[in-house]
């Protein structure tokens, strides 16, 4: 591609698995129309530089905008777009349109790996990697989202950062990045559920803002980050229920009487203007945070032999301790196998 690619309104454009779509340097695509990538296990759909030795943000990136279709990505790998200088700045970046990635890989952007804005539709992000990128992982301004099994980690900035949007959060790593892991402002509500928010370069999950938040973080692991594990200089209370939060938090926690100051976590005890943070019914140890990439939720495999492939991090250090198990898609379906170790 040369300049700027254009789907036009009403217009469709189908890029069929093992495509490459190379971009000279500073150029683009939008799609007004849309946009279906239908890459496959082991045969991705690739955006990426048309020369070598390629650098985070030498093409510009792919814009969704005012398109009354959803868009839908499906095992696609976007690398070195985000210029940064030229819009749209993100690597992939959507704006008052719907959108649905699965199963990709968006990293080594200039700046943000994917931003989205000004929809009331849809976007979701599951089943993705979305990493080394040198801004944010993922915004999300004015809109609904939802991310499940997602890992974001190695961003320069934040891994998330959701402002004036509703948001639902599952089994997600947001862990070794620059910034916070997820930054929330103005999210009415959000729910965050069986993620990992561990390593970030300032906050585990920092929520800001007046008042309205609307912020539930349960069955998740907050701890290692640099700053704190939680920051909550919202004038609302946050439930973080059921959490762990390292070795050190959880023996503060289980020594004398609750709710009280806690080292990890910026709230009222810190400024009284600011609401608590509700960190009852703290657990006692790790889990395991696995985003599987292939094959797909649900897939039907066809033959006898098959490679898993996961991101995730799994607190124990022992890769034996993975465990998975399966039954046969017979009429009726078979048994589960008992628990095997990878």
């Amino acid at each position: 591609i040369v300049g700027e690619a254009l789907v036009d309104y009403e217009d469709s454009l189908l890029i069929e698995s093992g495509v490459e779509v190379h971009f000279l340097i500073g150029s683009s695509m939008t799609v007004s129309g849309r946009l279906v990538c239908a890459g496959a296990v082991g045969d991705s759909v690739r955006f990426m530089p048309h020369h070598a030795g390629a650098e985070p943000g030498d093409w510009a990136g792919v814009y969704f905008g005012y398109s009354s279709s959803r868009s839908d990505i499906r095992h696609t790998v976007f690398e070195y777009g985000g210029s940064g200088t030229s819009y749209p700045y993100s690597q992939l970046s959507s704006e008052n349109t719907s959108l649905s990635i699965r199963n990709s890989s968006i990293r080594k952007s200039g700046s943000y790996g994917i931003y989205g804005s000004w929809s009331a539709e849809i976007f979701e992000l599951l089943d993705c990697a979305v990493e080394w990128n040198v801004g944010t992982g993922v915004y999300l301004n004015q809109l609904s989202g939802e991310v499940r099994r997602a890992v974001v980690r190695h961003n320069g900035y934040n891994g998330f950062e959701v402002g004036y949007s509703t948001l639902v959060m599952d089994s997600t790593v947001a862990e070794d990045n620059g910034g916070s892991g997820v930054y929330c402002y103005r999210v009415q509500p959000g729910t965050i559920t069986n993620s990992s928010m561990v390593g970030n370069g300032n906050n585990g999950l920092q929520v800001s803002g007046g008042v309205g938040e609307e912020v539930v973080v349960n069955g998740s692991s907050l701890y290692g980050n640099q700053n704190y594990d939680l920051y909550n200089s919202s004038q609302d209370d946050v439930d973080a229920r059921y959490n762990y939060w390292g070795e050190a938090t959880t023996d503060s926690m289980n020594l004398g009487d609750n709710p009280k100051d806690i080292e990890t976590i910026y709230d009222y005890f810190d400024e009284p203007s600011y609401g608590m943070v509700n960190y009852a019914g703290w657990i006692t140890s790790d889990s395991l945070v696995v985003s599987i990439i292939s094959p797909p939720e649900n897939a039907h495999l066809p033959s006898s032999t098959v490679a898993f492939e996961w991101s995730g991090r799994d607190p124990t250090s022992d890769p034996n301790s993975l465990e998975y198990s399966s039954r046969l898609d017979t009429v009726p379906f078979s048994a589960w196998s008992p628990d095997t170790s990878v």
